[in-house]
Protein backbone atom coordinates (compact mmCIF):
# COMPACT_ATOMS: atom_id res chain seq x y z
CA UNK A 1 0.00 0.00 0.00
CA UNK A 2 1.16 3.42 -0.69
CA UNK A 3 2.01 5.73 1.72
CA UNK A 4 2.67 9.95 1.66
CA UNK A 5 3.79 12.02 4.61
CA UNK A 6 0.69 13.47 6.78
CA UNK A 7 1.05 17.21 6.58
CA UNK A 8 -0.67 20.28 8.68
CA UNK A 9 -0.82 24.04 8.73
CA UNK A 10 0.59 25.58 11.51
CA UNK A 11 -1.51 28.98 11.79
CA UNK A 12 1.00 30.49 13.72
CA UNK A 13 4.18 29.53 11.96
CA UNK A 14 2.59 29.70 8.41
CA UNK A 15 3.89 27.00 6.73
CA UNK A 16 3.29 23.36 6.60
CA UNK A 17 4.48 20.78 8.91
CA UNK A 18 5.20 17.16 7.93
CA UNK A 19 4.22 14.43 10.00
CA UNK A 20 6.48 11.22 9.93
CA UNK A 21 4.22 9.29 10.35
CA UNK A 22 2.75 7.06 7.23
CA UNK A 23 -0.65 8.04 5.14
CA UNK A 24 -2.75 7.08 2.58
CA UNK A 25 -1.75 8.43 -0.79
CA UNK A 26 -5.34 9.02 -1.44
CA UNK A 27 -5.10 11.75 1.94
CA UNK A 28 -2.69 13.33 0.48
CA UNK A 29 -4.11 15.99 -1.95
CA UNK A 30 -6.81 16.61 0.52
CA UNK A 31 -4.62 17.12 3.69
CA UNK A 32 -2.16 19.49 0.89
CA UNK A 33 -5.53 21.04 -0.44
CA UNK A 34 -6.47 21.99 3.23
CA UNK A 35 -3.61 23.73 4.37
CA UNK A 36 -2.83 25.94 1.05
CA UNK A 37 -6.46 26.90 1.64
CA UNK A 38 -5.90 27.28 5.49
CA UNK A 39 -2.47 29.19 4.04
CA UNK A 40 -4.55 31.43 2.29
CA UNK A 41 -7.14 32.36 4.88
CA UNK A 42 -4.38 33.09 7.27
CA UNK A 43 -2.24 35.49 4.91
CA UNK A 44 -5.46 37.16 3.82
CA UNK A 45 -6.13 37.75 7.71
CA UNK A 46 -2.80 38.97 8.02
CA UNK A 47 -3.06 41.51 5.09
CA UNK A 48 -6.37 43.16 6.87
CA UNK A 49 -4.87 43.77 10.02
CA UNK A 50 -2.21 44.89 8.49
CA UNK A 51 -3.98 47.48 6.70
CA UNK A 52 -6.25 48.55 9.57
CA UNK A 53 -3.16 48.91 11.50
CA UNK A 54 -1.86 51.26 9.29
CA UNK A 55 -5.23 53.37 8.78
CA UNK A 56 -5.04 53.67 12.39
CA UNK A 57 -1.60 54.55 12.42
CA UNK A 58 -2.43 56.91 9.50
CA UNK A 59 -5.15 58.58 11.19
CA UNK A 60 -3.50 58.92 14.81
CA UNK A 61 -0.35 60.72 13.08
CA UNK A 62 -3.12 63.27 11.11
CA UNK A 63 -4.96 63.70 14.39
CA UNK A 64 -8.12 62.79 12.20
CA UNK A 65 -7.97 66.09 10.35
CA UNK A 66 -9.38 64.53 6.66
CA UNK A 67 -12.35 61.96 8.43
CA UNK A 68 -15.69 63.70 9.37
CA UNK A 69 -17.20 61.56 12.52
CA UNK A 70 -20.47 60.78 13.22
CA UNK A 71 -20.86 63.94 15.98
CA UNK A 72 -19.75 66.24 13.44
CA UNK A 73 -22.63 65.45 11.22
CA UNK A 74 -25.05 64.96 13.89
CA UNK A 75 -24.02 68.23 15.10
CA UNK A 76 -24.24 69.62 11.81
CA UNK A 77 -27.72 68.72 10.87
CA UNK A 78 -28.91 70.11 14.07
CA UNK A 79 -27.84 73.53 13.11
CA UNK A 80 -29.21 73.38 9.99
CA UNK A 81 -32.65 72.19 11.85
CA UNK A 82 -32.68 75.76 13.69
CA UNK A 83 -31.42 77.56 10.45
CA UNK A 84 -33.69 76.63 7.68
CA UNK A 85 -37.42 76.19 7.50
CA UNK A 86 -37.83 73.30 4.69
CA UNK A 87 -35.21 71.20 6.25
CA UNK A 88 -36.99 68.62 8.66
CA UNK A 89 -33.72 66.33 9.73
CA UNK A 90 -32.80 62.61 9.16
CA UNK A 91 -35.24 60.99 7.08
CA UNK A 92 -37.66 58.21 9.68
CA UNK A 93 -37.92 55.78 6.43
CA UNK A 94 -36.21 52.35 6.13
CA UNK A 95 -34.01 52.47 3.36
CA UNK A 96 -33.56 49.07 1.57
CA UNK A 97 -29.87 49.77 1.35
CA UNK A 98 -27.10 52.36 2.73
CA UNK A 99 -27.09 55.41 0.43
CA UNK A 100 -23.72 54.86 -0.92
CA UNK A 101 -24.64 51.05 -2.28
CA UNK A 102 -27.74 52.57 -3.83
CA UNK A 103 -25.09 55.22 -5.81
CA UNK A 104 -23.14 52.35 -6.90
CA UNK A 105 -25.90 50.64 -8.27
CA UNK A 106 -27.91 53.18 -9.70
CA UNK A 107 -24.66 54.05 -11.85
CA UNK A 108 -23.91 50.92 -12.58
CA UNK A 109 -27.82 50.47 -14.00
CA UNK A 110 -27.82 53.55 -16.23
CA UNK A 111 -24.01 52.40 -17.80
CA UNK A 112 -25.89 49.03 -18.83
CA UNK A 113 -28.65 51.30 -20.39
CA UNK A 114 -26.67 54.23 -22.24
CA UNK A 115 -23.47 54.96 -23.80
CA UNK A 116 -20.68 55.77 -21.54
CA UNK A 117 -20.37 59.72 -23.24
CA UNK A 118 -24.20 60.04 -22.43
CA UNK A 119 -23.30 58.63 -18.84
CA UNK A 120 -23.01 62.57 -17.13
CA UNK A 121 -26.01 63.71 -18.45
CA UNK A 122 -28.07 60.47 -17.57
CA UNK A 123 -26.11 61.05 -13.64
CA UNK A 124 -27.49 64.82 -13.54
CA UNK A 125 -30.99 64.94 -14.92
CA UNK A 126 -34.70 63.29 -14.69
CA UNK A 127 -34.64 61.44 -18.02
CA UNK A 128 -36.42 58.88 -18.27
CA UNK A 129 -33.41 55.94 -17.76
CA UNK A 130 -32.45 57.58 -15.07
CA UNK A 131 -36.09 57.56 -13.22
CA UNK A 132 -36.29 53.78 -14.55
CA UNK A 133 -33.15 52.54 -12.47
CA UNK A 134 -33.25 55.00 -9.59
CA UNK A 135 -37.34 53.69 -9.11
CA UNK A 136 -36.15 49.93 -9.28
CA UNK A 137 -34.17 50.57 -5.71
CA UNK A 138 -37.40 51.84 -3.91
CA UNK A 139 -35.13 54.20 -2.62
CA UNK A 140 -37.14 56.38 0.46
CA UNK A 141 -39.96 57.11 -2.30
CA UNK A 142 -37.66 58.94 -4.43
CA UNK A 143 -38.39 58.98 -8.32
CA UNK A 144 -35.10 60.29 -10.24
CA UNK A 145 -31.84 61.06 -8.63
CA UNK A 146 -29.36 63.85 -8.99
CA UNK A 147 -25.54 62.27 -8.40
CA UNK A 148 -23.66 65.44 -7.74
CA UNK A 149 -21.27 64.65 -5.21
CA UNK A 150 -18.35 65.27 -7.87
CA UNK A 151 -20.35 67.98 -9.94
CA UNK A 152 -18.14 70.98 -10.50
CA UNK A 153 -18.34 73.17 -7.28
CA UNK A 154 -19.28 76.34 -9.37
CA UNK A 155 -21.73 74.80 -11.64
CA UNK A 156 -23.54 73.13 -8.54
CA UNK A 157 -26.25 76.13 -7.93
CA UNK A 158 -27.41 75.45 -11.99
CA UNK A 159 -27.28 71.75 -11.89
CA UNK A 160 -29.40 71.47 -9.39
CA UNK A 161 -31.82 74.52 -10.46
CA UNK A 162 -32.32 72.34 -13.63
CA UNK A 163 -32.38 68.97 -12.19
CA UNK A 164 -35.25 70.50 -9.82
CA UNK A 165 -37.10 71.97 -12.85
CA UNK A 166 -37.05 69.00 -14.72
CA UNK A 167 -38.19 66.78 -12.52
CA UNK A 168 -41.13 68.90 -12.09
CA UNK A 169 -41.89 69.19 -15.48
CA UNK A 170 -42.04 65.43 -15.79
CA UNK A 171 -44.60 65.33 -12.90
CA UNK A 172 -41.91 64.19 -10.33
CA UNK A 173 -42.98 64.49 -6.82
CA UNK A 174 -39.92 63.39 -4.41
CA UNK A 175 -36.22 63.47 -5.67
CA UNK A 176 -33.39 62.93 -4.84
CA UNK A 177 -29.91 64.33 -4.55
CA UNK A 178 -26.58 61.95 -3.78
CA UNK A 179 -24.09 64.13 -2.62
CA UNK A 180 -21.90 61.75 -0.45
CA UNK A 181 -20.39 62.93 2.97
CA UNK A 182 -16.76 63.42 1.64
CA UNK A 183 -13.69 64.67 4.20
CA UNK A 184 -12.19 68.15 4.67
CA UNK A 185 -10.29 68.41 2.00
CA UNK A 186 -12.59 66.90 -1.08
CA UNK A 187 -14.92 69.31 -3.03
CA UNK A 188 -17.87 67.09 -2.82
CA UNK A 189 -18.13 67.76 1.03
CA UNK A 190 -18.64 71.26 0.39
CA UNK A 191 -21.21 69.81 -2.38
CA UNK A 192 -22.70 68.30 1.39
CA UNK A 193 -23.08 71.33 2.73
CA UNK A 194 -24.08 73.60 0.06
CA UNK A 195 -27.05 72.30 -0.46
CA UNK A 196 -29.04 72.68 1.79
CA UNK A 197 -28.92 76.60 1.29
CA UNK A 198 -29.54 76.06 -1.92
CA UNK A 199 -32.69 74.01 -1.74
CA UNK A 200 -34.00 76.20 1.09
CA UNK A 201 -33.97 79.03 -1.46
CA UNK A 202 -35.66 77.08 -4.51
CA UNK A 203 -39.12 78.04 -4.96
CA UNK A 204 -39.90 74.56 -6.21
CA UNK A 205 -39.23 72.45 -2.65
CA UNK A 206 -41.64 72.18 -0.02
CA UNK A 207 -39.35 70.23 2.16
CA UNK A 208 -36.01 67.88 2.68
CA UNK A 209 -34.49 65.47 4.53
CA UNK A 210 -31.21 63.94 5.06
CA UNK A 211 -30.85 59.88 4.35
CA UNK A 212 -28.70 58.15 7.08
CA UNK A 213 -25.45 59.74 7.61
CA UNK A 214 -25.91 62.62 5.38
CA UNK A 215 -24.67 61.02 1.95
CA UNK A 216 -27.87 62.19 0.51
CA UNK A 217 -30.74 64.44 0.29
CA UNK A 218 -34.54 63.51 -0.22
CA UNK A 219 -36.93 66.62 -1.62
CA UNK A 220 -40.10 67.13 -1.75
CA UNK A 221 -41.44 69.21 -4.85
CA UNK A 222 -44.22 71.25 -4.12
CA UNK A 223 -47.80 70.88 -5.72
CA UNK A 224 -47.71 73.63 -8.07
CA UNK A 225 -45.32 75.68 -9.45
CA UNK A 226 -44.67 79.45 -8.31
CA UNK A 227 -47.03 81.49 -10.23
CA UNK A 228 -43.90 83.68 -12.27
CA UNK A 229 -43.16 80.29 -13.52
CA UNK A 230 -46.48 78.96 -14.80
Amino acid sequence: MAVALKCKFDAEMHCVILDESPWPLAAQKEMQKQARSEQRIALKEMRKQAQIQERMKRKEEEGYQYDISKKEIQEWSSELMRMLTKYIGMTAQKLPMPSSQAAREFKKGLKSLVLLSALDQEMHLPTECNQKVWQQLNVAGTQANCQCGKADFESLKDLVQTFLYESKAAGLKRVCFTTGVGNRIERDRHCRELLPQLLQENDLVSSFEHAPKCYAVYVDLRSALPLGDM
